[in-house]
């Protein structure tokens, strides 16, 4: 840590101050955020994961029925699993936050078992 201050008087009352505050070290781990998600990138449809949430962000905003959501290849290709997973006990009867996920009947996706369990409106805590 360093810091560095020079004060001078001047003429006719008046006072002159500089002051500089600051480190040596770089890139330390507090100044990470590391609650940011990585901006992984899909290697067969070479869609990132910001692409791939702003899709359903938008779709969330546009109030899409999560039965009418079409699949996004990065939450298909990458987490396969989630298919057939609604909600994940999230939300109202734990059904999760998706507009529509209460009449929703059927196998889910990867991409409706994400938007269903992602924070993106009021339901979950979104406003």
């Amino acid at each position: 840590m360093i810091d560095f201050s020079i004060t001078r008087e001047l003429p006719h009352g008046f006072v002159v101050e500089g002051s500089y505050v600051g480190r040596m070290a770089h890139r330390l781990l507090q100044e990470e955020d590391l609650a940011m998600p990585l901006d992984i990138v899909d290697p067969a449809s070479k869609m990132d994961y910001f692409a791939a949430a702003t899709a359903l962000t938008k779709a969330a905003n546009a109030g899409t029925d999560i039965s009418q959501l079409a699949p996004i290849p990065y939450w298909e290709h990458l987490f396969p699993a989630a298919a057939g997973s609604f909600g994940f006990g999230i939300g109202s009867g734990g059904l999760g936050c998706a507009p529509g996920n209460s009449s929703f009947t059927g196998t889910t996706t990867a991409t409706q078992a994400t938007v269903s369990i992602m924070p993106l409106n009021s339901a979950c805590g979104m406003s």
